[in-house]
């Protein structure tokens, strides 16, 4: 009998330190939360080393959280700090697979750092995706790829789709503009 309430009494112990840790965990998610969304003003208001001060933080309390990472991507990426940049999108899409942001981002990051083919591979991932709520990205970051490595059939291809979201009733952003440039508007100007 003796045994018998030591052992639950020990699960007592077992149970309430769980609870506790539980509630720490929490606290430490709502803080985290508390820091990105401060890091996030500084990001729109262009500050961005205090963003990533913020950040960085939010990152420590909860290092497996997909925002977080998507957002220092960001950061990273305006200071240009490319390899940086790549390896949180990477973390942001290893944690949430179907994170269509953080994709888009990292193929814009590959982009920029000039790695065509593999921003190709996420980008085709991202308009396969039927939930994608803004293809016309992935179509432009896809056209613009294939115009880099001079297949201009391909990004011909890809400029069209992006014109033809706008086409069919979508609010015409930069990313209407962009392809029109790039591929109709030449086409039209009087050949000289």
């Amino acid at each position: 009998m003796h045994s018998h309430h030591r052992s639950v009494l020990l699960l007592l112990v077992i149970l309430l330190s769980l609870i506790a840790c539980t509630a720490t965990q929490e606290k430490q998610k709502k803080r985290a939360t508390a820091y990105r969304e401060l890091g996030e003003i500084y990001l729109a208001e262009g500050q961005f080393t205090l963003a990533l001060q913020e950040l960085l933080k939010a990152e420590k309390l909860d290092p497996e959280n997909a925002l977080i990472h998507n957002d220092l991507g960001l950061v990273y990426m305006l200071k240009d700090s490319m390899d940086l940049s790549v390896k949180h999108f990477k973390r942001a899409i290893a944690i949430d697979s179907d994170y269509a942001e953080a994709i888009n981002n990292l193929a814009t990051a590959l982009l920029k750092n000039e790695e065509w083919d593999a921003a190709i591979v996420y980008l085709n991932n991202l308009t396969a995706n039927l939930v994608y709520a803004t293809p016309q990205y992935a179509y432009l970051n896809l056209g613009y790829a294939y115009f880099q490595k001079k297949n201009y059939a391909q990004a011909e291809t890809y400029y069209k789709q992006a014109i033809k979201h706008y086409e069919d009733g979508f609010p015409r952003d930069i990313s209407y503009v962009k392809p029109w440039a790039a591929w109709v508007a030449p086409i039209q100007l009087p050949a000289n």
